[in-house]
């Protein structure tokens, strides 16, 4: 079954999800874009660097 939504279809349903669920959402993209080389994982260091420059 292949199904095809428009991006604004995504953030609608998206919208619909619960707090909790929305927050799992989220997490499994992350760890999908790191798996698949896309990002780099931030480190604490790295950030607390980019927050005071």
């Amino acid at each position: 079954m292949d199904i095809t939504m428009t991006f604004a279809e995504i953030i609608d349903a998206f919208d619909k999800l619960s707090i909790d669920e929305q927050e799992s959402l989220v997490e499994i993209i992350y760890h999908r874009l790191v798996e698949a080389g896309r990002i780099q994982p931030a480190m604490p260091e790295k950030i607390m660097k980019d927050i005071r420059s």
